[in-house]
């Protein structure tokens, strides 16, 4: 009960002068605060080993909208009390306050936007652009990519002349949210210039190199400019 004891103290510091005017307000307010806990607390899992876990990222809190500003804290709140009472709570856990007539607590999961890819673009050595809005994007000296029978193995995307340039020279893709790069075994190798740094990529077998908007990614010799739009 410590806890509680130290947080009506706390709430009433800092609602005091909030609601210098109307004193009852801090009463309700420290009340609201200490059923929100009551409220994550009733969603707290039994665990293995007597171990607890809250197992959702938001706590959806609703109090008249003339009050919101009095409860900025609860996020600060809500995780000093899990963490006092030795309760697992997921890393981004967050309190979101809305307008409500009265207070009301849901606590939920919230799924984060499954972030798809965007369209790149290349300014080529001849300082022409080419768009392209793909997951993976295959870069080359050929269009075409043929065996030794003439049979299509590999069509690049991304065409570039020059002797350093291999047939299947690397191919850049979309993971994890951000766009990668990887040398496929190139003869004469990929680079870029990374955060003002020269790096050499690693081939499709490792985690490939991620790409900022601007850099600059050499294919061989050919020298390729990378922004996303």
């Amino acid at each position: 009960m410590s806890f509680f004891r130290d947080l009506e103290r706390s709430i009433d510091e800092r609602l005091r002068g909030l609601f210098a005017a109307q004193p009852g307000q801090v009463k309700e307010a420290i009340e609201v605060h200490r059923m929100v806990l009551d409220a994550v607390e009733c969603r707290v899992q039994m665990l293995p080993r007597a171990k607890r876990r809250f197992p959702y990222n938001n706590v959806l809190v609703r109090v008249p909208e003339d009050q919101i500003t009095a409860f900025e804290t609860l996020q600060t709140d809500i995780r000093d009390f899990f963490t006092r009472e030795r309760i697992e709570f997921p890393s981004n856990l967050t309190v979101t306050l809305e307008p409500g007539a009265a207070p009301t607590v849901e606590c939920r999961e919230i799924t984060p936007p499954v972030p798809t890819a965007g369209t790149v673009r290349f300014t080529l050595p001849d300082a022409s652009t080419l768009d392209l809005s793909r997951t993976r994007i295959h870069v080359g000296r050929l269009a075409d990519v043929l065996d030794d029978r003439h049979r299509l193995v590999r069509r690049n995307d991304l065409v570039l002349e020059g002797d350093t340039v291999s047939r299947a020279h690397a191919h850049i893709e979309f993971v994890d949210g951000a766009y990668r790069l990887f040398d496929d075994g190139s003869s004469y190798g990929t680079s870029a210039i990374h955060d003002g740094r020269l790096v050499e990529v690693p081939g499709a077998a490792g985690r490939g190199l991620r790409l900022h908007n601007g850099d600059e990614i050499y294919f061989g010799q050919a020298r390729v400019r990378f922004d996303l739009i």
